[in-house]
């Protein structure tokens, strides 16, 4: 069993076909529970339910993906995001922690809510002795990551093949 936080580069790569979506999704798929009860376990900050359908509008706007298909991967967040993904609040301590991070580290902001809440998350999992795999796209944010002392893998870490032009958001 293995624990993940995904950050909104990650969770994007499950809806929409590009280079490293193929790792994820079997991540993901590995998010249900087998016979035996066990599961791969994917938490994400509370920012994810508003920069994943942010993401979506932005490649509708620069003309990657249609209108239509926009829509579509949106329904498709909204519809599994419940059973897919277990979601860190946003806490005062979490908003203080990530404005101490981008004194360290050149986050933008939302980068160091993300990682904030991951390593909120990695503090609650220590009791446990549970490893939490913190999972970005962005090479600035995985490395601050590893500096704070998360595991990190990026799904470019794990190119696939080049992303069909055909979506498909419930992959």
């Amino acid at each position: 069993m293995a624990i993940y936080f995904m950050d909104t580069s990650a969770v994007v790569k499950r809806f929409h076909n590009e280079i490293g979506s193929s790792w994820v999704r079997n991540i993901f798929a590995a998010s249900v529970s087998d016979e035996d009860g066990a599961s791969e376990i994917i938490h994400a900050s509370a920012l994810t339910l508003v920069e994943v359908p942010a993401a979506f509008a932005i490649l509708e706007r620069t003309h990657e993906i249609t209108t239509a298909l926009r829509d579509e991967l949106f329904q498709a967040f909204i519809t599994s995001r419940q059973a897919e993904l277990e979601i860190v609040p946003i806490t005062n301590a979490i908003l203080l922690d990530a404005a101490a991070l981008t004194q360290k580290h050149p986050l933008k902001a939302y980068d160091a809510v993300q990682l904030a809440s991951a390593l909120d998350l990695q503090n609650a999992l220590r009791e446990f002795e549970v490893p939490l795999v913190f999972v970005t796209s962005a090479k600035q944010l995985g490395q601050a990551a590893q500096t704070e002392g998360l595991l990190v893998e990026n799904p470019l870490w794990h190119p696939d093949t080049l992303p069909p032009t055909q979506e498909t958001p419930s992959a």
